[in-house]
């Protein structure tokens, strides 16, 4: 049974990467907002969030119901390649009435999931950037049909040896070629990993609203560190990922009660208050805004301030189950599709206004319609010649 939260957290990540990729390829779009685009401009920590539920995700799902490798490979497959099929070819249709089209070799890697924004062995289309992600999880899922079996727990580990290796690797040397591709795939899989232990890690450690909702509050603040000049950087991105833990552990385990989420609560806080001082210092060193600073600075306080006057009335909100379960029901095929809709409303000539509005409704419509109609009975198909084998 698929979690509502988790499922909420899904369809939020696909919209701040939908609503940040507006005001990049609507022209004019971003002239209007000004320094308010800061607000929007979070569509790779979305990708983060993608990446550890993703292995949060398979972890509840495996839990529940075991697979094995074909079984999986076959799931994920009938989930991913339909869509991502008709992805592709919306987004060569967009090239030819650009008059840019990829080569065959660039539409072949991307069918074969070998792209990446660095382009070590294939770079992602143009005209649907978002791709880029989809060869992370496929890489995963793939890793991680290996490891079924009897001895998954030492190959899981062996695993996350290599990924914190590679983190290491990405960080301190220049990549390329098959290397670069093979090193960035496993460093980024320690996420997908921190996410599929997530689970084990609940059983343990306990949050509650407040205590997640102010580590939440450090994730602008660490994902505009300069590390390096790189900015896909796996090893920011892991500590960008930490922040973001303790709300996934509320939410798992939101529908159970812990009195013990309040127990050890001196350590818990002062882990905050230590990693918040040593991100605020490096914070006053990145290249970011001194407003923006000044925010990212203040805003997990600010959290606190709202969350005390308000905790009892946030604690009684009920999610509404169908809105949480369809927004990261299409979720996949909004983040999949919505680029190459936007590049077309973008080739209009119509007013601002008019452009932005269809960019909102045409994503959201074919999104609705792709996974709902398009997506069951071609899923139904994989799965059934999957059985047949």
């Amino acid at each position: 049974m698929r979690n509502v939260y988790l499922e909420l957290i899904r369809g939020i990540a696909a919209l701040v990467v939908f609503s940040g990729h507006i005001t990049l390829y609507i022209n004019g779009f971003r002239e209007v907002l000004g320094k308010a685009t800061m607000l929007v401009n979070w569509g790779t920590e979305a990708v983060i969030v993608f990446f550890l539920l993703s292995g949060t995700v398979i972890r509840l799902s495996m839990d529940a119901k075991p697979k094995s490798k074909l079984e999986f490979i076959q799931k994920r497959v009938a989930r991913i390649l339909p869509l991502y099929v008709v992805a592709i070819i919306l987004t060569i249709l967009i090239t030819l009435i650009a008059r840019n089209v990829p080569s065959l070799s660039i539409v072949i890697g991307n069918l074969l999931f070998l792209q990446t924004l660095q382009g070590y062995i294939c770079p992602t289309i143009w005209a649907n950037m978002p791709l880029w992600s989809l060869s992370f999880e496929v890489f995963f899922y793939l890793i991680y049909a290996i490891t079924i079996g009897k001895h998954q727990q030492k190959l899981l580990l062996m695993w996350f040896i290599i990924s914190i290796f590679t983190i290491i690797i990405q960080w301190l040397f220049p990549l390329s070629g098959l290397f670069g591709h093979l090193t960035i795939m496993f460093a980024y899989s320690s996420i997908w990993l921190l996410g599929y232990y997530l689970v084990d890690i609940s059983k343990y450690i306990k949050f509650n609203l407040i205590q997640s909702s102010v580590w939440i509050g450090l994730l602008p603040m660490t994902s505009r560190l300069n590390f390096s000049d790189e900015y896909f950087l796996a090893a920011k991105h892991f500590i960008v990922s930490c922040t973001i833990i303790p709300l996934f552990i509320y939410l798992i385990n939101q529908e159970k009660t812990f009195p013990e989420a309040n127990k050890g609560i001196k350590w818990k806080w002062f882990l905050w208050i230590t990693v918040y001082s040593v991100i605020l210092i490096f914070n006053f060193h990145s290249q970011s805004l001194l407003i923006s600073k000044i925010i990212y600075a203040i805003l997990p306080f600010l959290i606190i301030f709202i969350l005390s006057l308000h905790k009892n009335k946030l604690i009684s909100i009920h999610i509404n189950q169908e809105f949480s379960l369809f927004i990261g029901q299409i979720s996949y095929a909004l983040y999949i599709i919505h680029t190459p809709v936007m590049y077309a409303v973008n080739f209009l000539s119509l007013h601002l206004s008019i452009k932005i509005s269809l960019s909102v409704i045409i994503p959201l419509i074919f999104a609705y319609i792709l996974e709902y109609y398009v997506h069951p009975p071609i899923a139904r198909k994989i799965i059934g010649c999957g059985k047949r084998i």
